[in-house]
């Protein structure tokens, strides 16, 4: 037995109308009608009243409408579920220390193959000091920062996203601009 017969037969129910249920379906009023007949030959019952109108369950029907909203329910429940496990399995957490890290990281990353691939980045800006921590812990997938913070971290691996030299610059009148180092 499909689910589809399952929601026809909940939505007649609660519109009381074969007409109704099948606008809410996007189907004809026969081809709701022919579904409740064909769970009415699968469970050997009458389960809709269709002298009164609007139409209403019978006993058996009753029965079928408590269960059958609970495992539709229950369906739904399951595929937000399993729609919440491939989000979070196609989704990278990544943490970074400073703006130029993620400046570095953006352009080595090329969106049109993330979006092909459903990926979402989840990228959050977090202090220095617990960096290693949190890769360590799982709070984090990925984390781009300087190489010093990692360096006694045996069951971490690091690949250089960029080699240079820092500097400092100052004003030409700055007072700092005299000394020599």
């Amino acid at each position: 037995m499909y689910l589809e017969k399952l929601k026809y037969f909940i939505d007649l129910v609660q519109t009381g109308s074969f007409t109704k249920a099948g606008k809410k379906n996007f189907v004809s009023q026969a081809s709701i009608t022919q579904q409740i007949r064909l769970l009415e030959s699968h469970f050997a019952c009458q389960l809709i009243d269709r002298s009164t109108i609007p139409v209403k369950p019978t006993e058996a029907g009753k029965i079928l409408y408590q269960e059958a909203l609970q495992l539709i329910q229950q369906y739904d429940r399951l595929t937000q579920r399993m729609a919440d496990y491939n989000e979070q399995r196609n989704r990278v957490r990544i943490e970074y220390t400073s703006i130029m890290d993620i400046q570095l990281f953006s352009q080595i990353v090329q969106d049109k193959k993330l979006e092909e691939e459903n990926i979402l980045l989840d990228v959050e800006k977090v202090p220095l000091k617990g960096v290693a921590e949190n890769l360590l812990n799982h709070r984090y997938d990925l984390a781009i920062s300087f190489d010093s913070e990692f360096f006694e971290e045996k069951q971490i691996q690091t690949l250089p996203l960029y080699y240079g030299d820092y500097c400092a610059v100052v004003g030409k009148k700055h007072r700092f601009l005299q000394k020599n180092h």
